[in-house]
């Protein structure tokens, strides 16, 4: 019997001990989630979400607010946000020989048409016709040959130059990140972007055969249940969103090389051409 008993005790004892453990490290738990450190990498192209339907509430002590840089917060919500599943800009066009006359200088002023196109997307100021699409063209191909020495064949950065030297327009920039998502996200908040392809890979029947080595183009739009991005391809007639499927865009898209004198097929670049805000 007096073993019954201290084997009840013991029990007993040892119970109430490991009930009062439970309950203290339920305390020290719940102290822990109430200290949330919310750590935004400086770099925000680190950040890689599966899931684009992401919200997080965090409580935040107020004495912390002021030591949080909330602008990469922002970022860091829009970054995830799900894009509309079709974006199309009316984009004013022109081709590149407006009265089709492919001979020089017409031939090789695709990046002038291009840059053309889009600037007068941004200014609003459209074409009144093709003898203002020519005098245009043509100003722009006097000015590279006074800046550059040349026109034709001109790399991406070069076709930036003219959007930020000729224009005087700084709200443009060069990104060698090109993926369906990207160009798409660009899109969406408004922009243009401009491509360098090269031409004989693109799925475009009109081209006279075989097609230029050398071409540019601006995207205007996306349509995601077709699976196309809309151009204005200035090197046809026509040319105002002519469409092309992601895969063919994304696989011809080709800088030019001033040292290769030629194409460069693993220099995937875009100009990003952006709307001012005033």
């Amino acid at each position: 019997m007096k073993y019954f008993i201290f084997t009840f005790l013991a029990i007993s004892i040892f119970f109430l001990f490991f009930i009062f453990n439970i309950k203290d490290a339920n305390k020290n738990i719940n102290k822990r989630t109430n200290q949330i450190n919310y750590v935004v990498p400086d770099n925000n192209e680190n950040l890689n979400i599966e899931n684009k339907n992401i919200k997080i509430s965090v409580n935040i002590d107020e004495k912390y607010k002021k030591d949080l840089d909330f602008s990469k917060i922002e970022h860091f919500e829009f970054e995830n946000k799900v894009l509309p599943s079709e974006i199309h800009h009316d984009v004013p066009f022109t081709s590149q020989a407006p009265f089709r006359d492919w001979g020089m200088p017409y031939q090789e002023a695709c990046e002038e048409a291009a840059v053309l196109i889009t600037m007068r997307y941004f200014d609003n100021s459209g074409f009144k016709d093709k003898y203002d699409a020519r005098e245009a063209l043509l100003k722009i191909i006097d000015w590279e040959k006074q800046n550059f020495g040349f026109y034709k064949d001109s790399s991406a950065t070069t076709t930036a130059k003219i959007i930020a030297d000729f224009y005087n327009y700084k709200n443009v920039k060069v990104s060698y990140k090109i993926t369906i998502e990207k160009i798409k996200k660009e899109l969406a908040e408004g922009n243009l972007i401009i491509i360098p392809v090269a031409g004989r890979n693109l799925e475009n029947p009109y081209f006279t055969p075989p097609g230029p080595i050398y071409h540019n183009l601006v995207i205007v739009g996306y349509n995601d249940k077709k699976e196309i991005f809309y151009t204005n391809d200035p090197g046809i007639m026509s040319g105002k969103d002519f469409k092309y499927s992601y895969e063919n865009i994304i696989k011809s898209i080709a800088d030019w090389s001033y040292e290769k004198k030629t194409i460069d097929k693993n220099r995937k670049v875009m100009i990003i051409v952006k709307k001012n805000d005033f």
